[in-house]
């Protein structure tokens, strides 16, 4: 697959300096990290489609790279991207991404902490499909299908198919939400994994 993740990459390692970010931000030298992403976006689209998907949600976009696949091909569904915006997880994280996604002129719904007794998302619209990539409080146990979708319940509609794509390694160490009853694996290649709930 040809994907030219240069634009992303360049941005997002001018904002990473100087910045408490993770590493895997400052890839000035490769193009590993910031390919690696828009492939693993552009197979969880492959998956929407197959899903027939009209209104997708990216939760935690992160530096905006789910968009960045979308407009460089658009596909058959509208997509939109949230973050949380509870700034007393990772702070510096956070501000660098939405330095990145500002600077790309990507527009991000505000959302509440998922895990927190208040969560909102500052939207009128009702989606489909929500994607969690790499999403760390699902990926390490912190919050559930169940309560995932109780929580999103106001801004989904009612056949609404949550999307969780990861690292294949979870998977092939059993982790325990890829065994969980309605999880159904939709796409299963080394090094992606992504399932529905």
């Amino acid at each position: 697959m040809n994907l030219d993740t240069t634009l992303i990459k360049e941005v997002a390692s001018n904002h990473a300096i100087g910045t408490n970010v993770h590493e895997q931000y400052y890839d000035v030298n490769r193009n590993i990290f910031y390919r690696g992403l828009g492939v693993s976006y552009s197979y969880i689209y492959d998956v929407c489609e197959k899903l027939n998907r009209k209104s997708v949600l990216d939760f935690g976009a992160g530096i905006g790279t789910s968009r960045f696949v979308y407009d460089t091909k658009p596909r058959t569904f509208d997509h939109s991207m949230c973050d949380m915006i509870d700034h007393s997880w990772r702070d510096d994280e956070n501000v660098f991404f939405d330095n990145v996604r500002t600077e790309l002129g990507y527009e991000c719904i505000n959302a509440g902490n998922l895990t927190g007794n208040d969560f909102i998302l500052d939207t009128d619209l009702k989606f489909d499909c929500v994607i969690f990539f790499r999403f760390p409080p699902l990926t390490n146990g912190v919050i559930d299908a169940t309560h995932i979708r109780k929580k999103m319940q106001p801004y989904i509609t009612d056949d609404c198919i949550f999307l969780y794509a990861n690292s294949h390694l979870y998977y092939e160490r059993n982790y325990p939400f890829f065994t969980q009853p309605g999880v159904t694996i939709e796409y299963e290649e080394t090094p992606l994994v992504i399932a529905s709930f």
